[in-house]
């Protein structure tokens, strides 16, 4: 019961956090006036939306990639390298707020000793990921997609170790919502890189 009622509050607390951490990163667009709903209206950068849309209909979730890669447009026009670039850096940001979560929550006096022991797992697994997506920006600026696919592929792979940790001690996965996120986001570019082998 402790375990469950330990995963709850961390649950709740890492929702808040991630909610804040969302909204705190929502003001750094490119505009600092208030932006139109996504497409409503033609805007600067329209041909680049325009291109996003195109390269974003290679992934299971074109409409999902466009609004994760839309705020991070900074030009007229996009490529799909451009566009996995960008998904890699904003997933290394995700990753490293969801490292910081992790350690705070575990390092709270009120969490026990399973659930950080697990979230002591996930901090490795993130750890991995960051390390990968480095890895991934490295091989993408020399083109080298097979690599950057690899990469991505295992960064996956890492994210779901966390939620596993959880899983084998019997525990509700505390990470999961921001688990799932992340791997949402580094699938965009798993997808992406496939086009450009």
């Amino acid at each position: 019961m402790e375990v469950n009622k330990s995963t709850s509050v961390l649950f709740l607390f890492s929702c808040i956090i991630l909610s804040f951490s969302t909204i705190s990163t929502a003001s750094f667009s490119p505009s600092s006036s208030p932006s139109p709903a996504p497409f409503a209206s033609p805007a600067p950068f329209a041909p680049a939306e325009s291109s996003l849309e195109n390269i974003c209909k290679a992934t299971k979730n074109p409409s999902g990639c466009v609004e994760f890669v839309a705020p991070y447009l900074t030009g007229s026009s996009t490529d799909a390298v451009s566009v996995l670039n960008m998904i890699i850096e904003a997933v290394y940001k995700r990753v490293e707020r969801a490292i910081a979560i992790s350690k705070k929550a575990s390092e709270d006096s009120s969490t026990s000793k399973v659930v950080s022991s697990c979230l002591g797992k996930c901090l490795k697994s993130y750890n991995q990921v960051i390390d990968d997506l480095g890895k991934a920006l490295a091989a993408c600026s020399t083109h080298q997609f097979n690599s950057v696919n690899s990469l991505l592929t295992a960064a996956i792979s890492y994210v779901g170790q966390c939620d596993q940790a959880f899983i084998d001690q019997g525990a509700d996965p505390a990470m999961k919502e921001i688990d799932a996120s992340l791997v949402e986001s580094i699938g965009y570019g798993v997808d992406i890189s496939k086009t450009l082998i």
